[in-house]
């Protein structure tokens, strides 16, 4: 089995080797702390990381790389995912600030509009299957979540709710209402004081990101809830004191330090995380650096397996532990990790053409 890891790893290595090329103009990428061609390739590493990463959890291995993967495949690819939504968006905004219909319109309806489609989907596959797992037949390492195992019992106004979000079917709903919330208090802050201020900014948004964390822990909900909300405020740091930290090292250095205190305050304080957790988020940051450097000579091909990936990274998120199911459903065990992942890229694929429908037909 580790060896579908190494080939995973290699696929995706070789993905990103040939789908570069050299940068005549090695001053294009070098005006940003994160430019495009990063972002693009490291979500397009980060949705297969989160695959194996799901996989390693389900499966009963001792192999280093497969424990690596289970440990903290999870944090470095959430991480970088949640960093880079802020950082993204907080850029965005800086160029062209966008009314609250066209906010509604270009900010939350393509991220939930994406997931209605993929959750629309995985119903109906889930309905063609109709499974009925007895409480007997499902061991612990299944994770197949709530809802699958006693889908064959739902009834209309079930599917209606899991395709809505308000009812749970997918394991990336978490992620979904995290996203959803960070966009939404980005907008109300960034609306009611704006970048002028940049240090209210970023209080009021951190004060936002901790009420939450706060709130869902108070609800009893799962620590991915409130864990990575580090990784949004971050992101909209890195946007809004971009100019001071390209040129002042120190600056860099400091934030650093300053995001592993925090780190370290959540690990012996709060108990939201261990010491392999602040590992992986600090690996996770090195990535970012090292992928900028490497976008500094380099620039990311228009035709690329690495980009097709990028456009269907948020689809493959959602759709990946559909295929985890079904894949333990069919077979009685997780047993090919290259499976899950072609068939979270087709399937992936299939809702992000959906998307584009829905969205621009």
């Amino acid at each position: 089995m580790e060896l579908e890891y190494w080939t995973l790893i290699l696929i995706v290595s070789l993905s990103v080797y040939f789908g570069i090329c050299r940068n005549a103009n090695t001053n294009a990428n070098n005006n940003s702390l994160i430019n495009v061609d990063t972002s693009l390739t490291l979500k397009a590493i980060a949705c297969m990381v989160i695959i194996a990463h799901h996989f390693s959890l389900r499966v009963e291995n001792d192999d280093l790389l497969i424990k690596l993967f289970g440990m903290g495949g999870g944090t470095w690819a959430l991480s970088i995912f949640l960093l880079l939504s802020s950082y993204g968006i907080s850029q965005s905004e800086k160029i062209k600030k966008y009314e609250f219909k066209s906010y509604f319109k270009h900010r939350i309806l393509k991220l939930l509009i994406p997931f209605w489609v993929c959750i629309f989907i995985v119903v109906v596959f889930y309905a063609i299957l109709s499974p009925s797992i007895t409480e007997e037949a499902i061991i612990s390492k299944a994770r197949l979540g709530e809802a699958f195992p006693h889908f064959s019992d739902s009834t209309w106004m079930d599917y209606f709710l899991y395709i809505v979000g308000l009812k749970s079917i997918s394991a990336g709903n978490w992620f979904v209402l995290v996203i959803l919330y960070a966009y939404i208090l980005f907008y109300v802050v960034s609306t009611y004081i704006g970048y002028d201020k940049r240090r209210l900014f970023v209080l009021c948004y951190s004060m936002g990101l901790i009420a939450f964390g706060l709130l869902t822990s108070y609800l009893d909900w799962p620590a991915h809830y409130w864990r990575n909300l580090w990784a949004l405020a971050l992101g909209l740091f890195l946007s809004l004191y971009e100019n001071e930290l390209l040129k002042i090292k120190r600056l860099r250095f400091i934030l650093w330090l300053f995001t592993n205190i925090v780190l370290v305050i959540d690990w012996l304080f709060i108990h939201c995380c261990d010491y392999t957790y602040i590992v992986f988020a600090n690996l996770a940051l090195v990535s970012i650096i090292l992928f900028q450097r490497l976008f500094s000579l380099y620039s990311l091909k228009k035709r690329s397996i690495v980009l097709c990936l990028s456009l269907i990274s948020y689809q493959i998120y959602l759709v990946h532990g559909a295929i985890l199911n079904i894949q333990w459903y069919m077979f009685g065990s997780h047993n090919s990790l290259l499976l899950v992942v072609v068939f979270s890229i087709l399937l992936a694929w299939l809702c992000y053409k959906l998307k584009n429908y829905v969205l621009y037909a």
